[in-house]
């Protein structure tokens, strides 16, 4: 038992999880948003989700970020992605919401593919 205990804690050390808590991770990445700087960005949406579990919202986070970076792939993947988390969850009022803005942002992906 506490050979795997020691096995946890050495993954979320060697991941980076146990310095930063999710929401600093997420400041931290809406920082490289704002700045452009997407590949990062994504790279630290993506350690939320492997750090503390996928959210439907991570996932939005990093289909919007992929979308900017013109990495249409990996947005459609992220959508996906969201979308399947979202099926499992119940209907409220944030999953509305996350779901419009899913919409508008396929919506936008079908725009930039036809220009």
């Amino acid at each position: 038992m506490k050979s795997i205990l020691f096995l946890c804690s050495f993954c979320l050390i060697a991941c980076g999880c146990m310095q930063e808590s999710a929401e600093e991770l997420a400041v931290l990445a809406e920082k490289h948003f704002t700045k452009g700087e997407y590949s990062k960005a994504i790279r630290t949406f993506e350690k939320v989700n492997a750090c503390y579990g996928e959210t439907a919202a991570t996932w939005h986070n990093i289909a919007l970020t992929s979308f900017y970076a013109q990495d249409y792939t990996h947005a459609k993947y992220a959508v996906e992605q969201a979308l399947r988390l979202l099926k499992d969850t119940p209907d409220t009022k944030e999953q509305q919401e996350v779901l419009l803005e899913l919409q508008g942002l396929i919506a936008e992906m079908a725009g930039a593919k036809d220009e």
